[in-house]
């Protein structure tokens, strides 16, 4: 399983604006399944986060080094009470040598995203998970 966390503020000189232009369109080509969100136990400070974990899948045709996601957070009345943002894929010259991966066409990986900055009037259970921003190599 593949981890990630949520990625407040992660940028890269490498990427512009203009690398986003195609994520509108590619969009449709990404499977987002499996969506279970939990409180997780941080081993090494016993505190509860939020945690989201799904699988994504390319069904497209390009190689992604950037996919980033925008969690929704619900409470009891199902309203979106927070939102933060998180990469499942990102690749650059300093994440790729923790071993972020790029997902090829056809390729899944399965994820988690952890929101430590989520109010606690978050139900578990109820988020909301969309794909906000997609880079292909070579892009």
């Amino acid at each position: 399983m593949v981890v990630a966390l949520a990625a407040r503020g992660c940028g890269s000189a490498r990427w512009s604006k203009s690398s986003f232009a195609h994520s509108d369109s590619y969009r449709p080509q990404l499977a987002v399944s499996d969506v279970q969100s939990i409180l997780y136990l941080e081993p090494s400070t016993h505190t509860a986060v939020p945690q989201v974990r799904s699988s994504l899948r390319n069904l497209g045709h390009q190689t992604l080094v950037i996919v980033e996601f925008t969690l929704s957070f619900k409470n009891r009345s199902n309203q979106i009470s927070f939102e933060d943002t998180a990469y499942s894929i990102y690749v650059s010259a300093l994440s790729y040598a923790q071993g972020s991966k790029s997902l090829a066409p056809g390729q899944q990986v399965k994820f988690a995203l952890k929101s430590p900055a989520c109010p606690k009037n978050w139900e578990p259970g109820q988020v909301g998970v969309r794909v906000t921003k997609v880079v292909a190599s070579g892009s």
